[in-house]
């Protein structure tokens, strides 16, 4: 079967040669390269020689459009296409050799199908719990449910290429977001002479402890290298990623590289052919995940005890869970000693959409001690950001 335009040939990590990238990065480290003190340079050369490195050690595999179910296997398929070639002889040259091998073969698939099925359905089912985004997915694919339907609208237009689709969100995405709020494309600092939080310096052991806190997904961000590769490469690739995120600290930027992700339009209400029911949610490159995740653990036992207690959200150790919990024993109590209790329920809607990035950095500098560098640094994670989704890119700054 030849490669169509609707195919894309991507890495195939899942076959590639492990010891022999292992060997190859480790002497990234040594590249003289990587001294630039230039962090798109760096950044940018660092991606180059990844790339060589992976064009060495892993195979290519055409991404297909899905055809078959998702519990069929590649013997499956190859028996399927086989049959119907058996059959496409026979009805051709009435030769019943043909028709014999095409009844056998059917009966032999048949066979196969119902026993892969049920390995299928044992395997999601033991599953449910560690991944059950996969069950989901299985039974989305037994309703004929498609995620992202192949028709939309926006209430005044209906789309249905995918590109007219793609470009549909991305006009919708963008209209949420509020410009005039984030007009301000620089920031000021304020020095007051306090203590200032900072971040001097990233060790590698910084790097290696934070990537325990990474999955082992397939999921890759705008440089399509999945995260079980960065999670599983670590040791090898954290001299040359402690380098990186050094200068990325002393430069108070982050690289304009990771200022890319892809969008994935996730279902809020109960119309999935409606545009405007979607909100964006970004998937971002891995190495800057990984990044962001030292940078957290650098900073949150700092301001941590800033922030008040009554606060659930993006806390560690706390959630909607434990908030709820808190509320239902506060209103029980109430209650038993035959107390009242009014409650209003208030959503921002849209809120992390209209938040004015100016205002919300000065805070950082002004009510939590950022320090200057680190404030402007956390400015440059704001600013000249773009968007991809499918095949529409759009930058939204």
């Amino acid at each position: 079967m030849g490669v169509t335009s609707m195919d894309t040939k991507e890495f195939n990590f899942r076959k590639a040669n492990f010891p022999l990238i292992y060997q190859m990065i480790l002497n990234i480290s040594s590249n003289s390269v990587l001294e630039s003190t230039q962090i798109d340079e760096t950044c940018n050369k660092f991606y180059s020689i990844l790339n060589d490195v992976f064009l060495q050690t892993v195979p290519y595999k055409i991404k297909r459009k899905r055809r078959f179910s998702s519990w069929y296997t590649s013997n499956i398929i190859d028996n399927i296409l086989r049959k119907e070639k058996y059959r496409n002889n026979f009805k051709r040259y009435g030769n019943n050799l043909y028709l014999a091998r095409y009844k056998s073969l059917r009966k032999t698939i048949k066979n196969y199908i119902d026993s892969t099925y049920k390995n299928f359905i044992q395997t999601a089912e033991n599953n449910i719990v560690q991944n059950p985004s996969s069950f989901w997915s299985f039974i989305n694919e037994k309703k004929g449910i498609s995620r992202i339907p192949g028709e939309m609208g926006d209430g005044e237009r209906t789309y249905h290429k995918p590109t007219s689709i793609a470009t549909a969100f991305a006009e919708y995405f963008s209209s949420v977001y509020d410009i005039s709020l984030n007009n301000n494309s620089c920031y000021v600092n304020h020095s007051d002479g306090h203590d200032a939080i900072c971040i001097s310096s990233i060790a590698r052991n910084q790097i290696i402890i934070a990537a325990k806190k990474l999955s082992n997904k397939l999921t890759s961000g705008p440089d399509e290298i999945p995260i079980f590769i960065v999670k599983d490469c670590i040791y090898v690739l954290s001299d040359p990623l402690t380098q990186i995120f050094n200068l990325i600290i002393s430069k108070a930027t982050i690289p304009k590289i990771w200022r890319s992700a892809k969008i994935v339009s996730v279902l809020k209400k109960v119309d999935p052919s409606v545009v405007n029911n979607y909100r964006p949610t970004s998937i971002l490159s891995n190495f800057s995940k990984l990044f962001e995740i030292v940078v957290y653990n650098a900073i949150y036992p700092v301001v941590r005890n800033s922030i008040k207690i009554e606060q659930h959200g993006f806390m560690l150790m706390k959630s909607c869970s434990s908030n709820l919990m808190l509320f239902s024993q506060y209103v029980s109590e109430v209650l038993d000693s035959t107390g009242q209790v009014d409650v209003i329920y208030t959503d921002l809607q849209k809120a992390f959409d209209k938040v004015a990035h100016a205002l919300l950095v000065q805070k950082l500098h002004n009510k939590f001690g950022f320090s200057d560098s680190l404030t402007n640094f956390f400015h440059s994670c704001l600013v000249d950001r773009r968007y991809s989704r499918l095949s529409s890119y759009l930058p939204l700054e």
